[in-house]
């Protein structure tokens, strides 16, 4: 299925010219008669035309290098005391009694430019890893060897898993394996990425840890415990994406954290000290993290990130006669949701951007992959996103679109595995 390009060719003209991948079969085994999955996820995703790309991405080595070395600089950021009680400040947050966790499956999402890998944004909750996980399993049982090894390794992959969910834990302060784990999100079975969770669920009961998809509202607080319908819940795999977790639905959720009755991850803390638009505005500001002691290999890394600002009222009429080279983005937000170019910004809109809560960040083109579509080639564009925890890369995808932001859409666009070369 995977042959093995020439090294001289350009991974851009790869991304460009080579037709020699099709993921389509693989697909239609995964949705079709893929015996490994429960029959109620072969369904979901069956009825999910748009989730898997049809063709795997080329990223180069260097490439993956220079996303690496991005992604350790901030992590090394993250764990400085300086660092987070200057996000503390900013955000007026409580004193989280997990302040140790370190967030579960970390997303970082990259546009690959001529002039290397550009950091796009950071998301605490990123979806979509478990279902990679599966897809990878089914691409390297139909590979030689020597293909595989472009590949990221599934079974390597797995056990990653497990241990990032049994080293969150520890890390919370427990000293024994979880009892029973619980996966939130709200209407979790009409979510898009609702397939994810169920693979997550099946990986983890696989492992013998009992484990449930729930909503907020299933959860409740008794006699100093908490209980998921009922039952005690000692970890809290948190898909919901209220990031202050200040929703009424999620205030059982909430008290469970500031009276560490269980595990939970991600959580506010790491979503402010990750996954903030405002973040990238301390992480290239070389002056005060060279003052708070961060190597210079880390401050390097990360000027190559785009130029991000937060809006202000102040500075509004300079930055709308610039817009048309920025992407609005809100400080708290997810899944494109409210994001705007420059240069299809209404002055309507410019109204409630302009007012706060945003930030504005230098536009950077994604990079393009041609995929044949029913017989037609088609150019979608792409970006990178690394699964990670702790900084250790667990497996990485591309997301394959065409539009403004990524989506699930687009006919021969989705998840799509990556080829280093």
């Amino acid at each position: 299925m995977i042959c093995s390009p020439s090294n001289s060719q350009t991974i851009a003209e790869l991304n460009q010219n080579c037709d020699c991948i099709s993921m389509q079969p693989v697909i239609d085994d995964i949705q079709l008669q893929d015996s490994s999955l429960a029959p109620d996820i072969r369904s979901q995703l069956l009825q999910r035309s748009n989730l898997f790309a049809d063709s795997a991405v080329f990223v180069s080595k260097l490439e993956v290098t220079q996303i690496q070395s991005q992604i350790n600089a901030i992590e090394a950021i993250s764990t400085q005391p300086q660092y987070i009680q200057h996000i503390r400040n900013r955000d007026s947050t409580p004193e989280y009694p997990q302040c140790h966790t370190r967030g579960l499956l970390m997303g970082y999402d990259f546009h690959l430019t001529p002039d290397g890998p550009r950091l796009i944004e950071v998301n605490t909750n990123a979806g979509g890893a478990f279902i990679m996980h599966h897809l990878l399993s089914a691409i390297t049982s139909k590979v030689t060897p020597c293909d595989a090894e472009t590949l990221d390794a599934a079974p390597d992959i797995e056990q990653k898993l497990l241990q990032m969910l049994l080293n969150e834990w520890k890390l919370g302060g427990r000293r024994y394996a979880p009892g029973r784990i619980a996966i939130i999100d709200q209407n979790s079975e009409s979510q898009y990425l609702f397939p994810d969770m169920r693979l997550a669920q099946c990986l983890l009961e696989k492992s013998g840890i009992a484990t449930v998809i729930a909503a907020p509202s299933d959860l409740q607080i008794e006699d100093g415990r908490l209980l998921c319908n009922e039952q005690p819940v000692d970890f809290i795999y948190n898909r919901t994406t209220d990031f202050t977790l200040s929703e009424t639905e999620n205030s059982v959720l909430k008290q469970a954290l500031l009276d560490d009755l269980a595990v939970i991850s991600p959580n506010p803390f790491h979503h402010s000290i990750y996954a903030d638009k405002r973040n990238p505005t301390i992480w290239k500001n070389a002056e005060l993290l060279n003052n708070w002691g961060i190597s210079q290999n880390h401050i390097n890394a990360l000027t190559h990130l785009p130029f991000t600002e937060t809006v202000h009222t102040s500075d509004a009429d300079h930055l709308w006669s610039r817009r048309k080279h920025l992407f609005f983005k809100p400080t708290n937000g997810f899944g494109s949701r409210a994001v705007y170019r420059g240069n299809k910004v209404t002055r309507k809109v410019w109204e409630n951007i302009s007012k706060g809560d945003y930030v504005a960040q230098s536009m950077v083109p994604p990079p393009t992959r041609r995929i044949e579509v029913e017989g037609q080639h088609t150019q979608m564009k792409f970006d990178v996103r690394v699964y990670s925890y702790r900084g250790q890369w667990l497996l990485g995808a591309a997301r394959v679109y065409q539009g403004q932001t990524t989506n699930f859409r687009t006919p021969g666009g989705g998840l799509a595995p990556l080829i280093y070369i």
